[in-house]
């Protein structure tokens, strides 16, 4: 069952991204041209790694030294957790995140979440529970720091 979960996690999460990435990036600034050049470019890398990491691992036969490491890593990172500004207010964010933290507590391997947010977000995520751990200036651009935040399992 955990496997299943992992899957799930994985996949909502790139559909998640996948789905409202071009919506925040333009709420960023960006004209829609840069943004589909960002788009193609995370298309290309993956049509380009994952292949090659598939062909790594089949030639030095660790593909379940590989795979085994992917599943039994004891830490989980969530992104995007993004709700439009339309919506704030309504306790849809805090209901997400509550839903994805209990996912992360079923897999029994997980010890811990880590998040990157921001200075206008990181107060959302303190309330449950997770911790700064460090703080970038303008780590995502200039004006908007990127705070690296920790929950324990």
């Amino acid at each position: 069952m955990a496997f299943y979960a992992f899957y799930v996690a994985l996949y909502a999460q790139i559909a998640i991204g996948i789905t409202f990435m071009p919506l925040w990036l333009k709420a960023q600034g960006l004209g829609e041209a840069t943004i589909g050049m960002c788009m193609a470019a995370a298309a290309v890398i993956a049509v380009v790694v994952n292949p090659l990491v598939g062909i790594f691992a089949d030639r030095t036969r660790l593909n379940k030294v590989i795979l085994v490491s992917l599943i039994t890593r004891q830490r989980a990172s969530l992104s995007w957790g993004m709700v439009d500004r339309a919506s704030h207010g309504q306790r849809l964010g805090s209901i997400l995140t509550q839903a994805r933290l209990t996912l992360a507590r079923s897999i029994s391997s997980l010890a811990e979440i880590e998040l990157s947010t921001s200075q206008h977000t990181h107060g959302f995520y303190e309330g449950f529970g997770f911790v700064l751990s460090t703080v970038t200036p303008s780590g995502f651009g200039p004006g908007l720091d990127r705070w690296d935040m920790t929950l324990k399992l």
